[in-house]
């Protein structure tokens, strides 16, 4: 229960951080249309998110590395940097492979993902459409 827990509480704090990134950024660039802006999604805030994640991820796992305790890992790794943002997953999981000597594997995960993603979030705005014209 207490590991759920973790989770939990990491997770509330790094999806309120995201948010909180969100309204800064959308606070110093106005909404163009070459920044749109959904809410307190933002271009620039997105990337600073995913950015950040990802130097948090790597400080973390290098500071800490295998000799991380279980706790510390799903209240900071899953929970906060998970609600936070999953690109910095994806830029762990990455240099995994790059350091298992897997290159190529590397290579075509992260383009697995962006296609997929990108495919997914299409696939997903066209049924939305089509479900609300009826």
């Amino acid at each position: 229960m207490l590991k759920l827990l973790l989770v939990f509480l990491g997770g509330g704090l790094g999806s309120l951080s995201r948010h909180g990134i969100g309204l800064a950024v959308a606070r110093v660039i106005p909404a163009t249309h070459d920044h749109p802006r959904w809410g307190s999604i933002h271009l620039a805030g997105t990337l600073a998110a995913n950015v950040l994640g990802c130097l948090l991820i790597g400080l973390a796992w290098g500071r800490l590395g295998i000799a991380m305790r279980e706790e510390t890992r799903l209240l900071l790794i899953t929970g906060f940097l998970g609600g936070f943002t999953t690109f910095s997953a994806i830029g762990w999981e990455t240099l995994n492979l790059v350091g298992r000597g897997r290159p190529l594997g590397a290579a075509a995960y992260v383009a697995a993902t962006l296609a997929l993603g990108f495919a997914a979030v299409w696939l997903g705005h066209t049924l939305g459409k089509d479900l609300a014209a009826g």
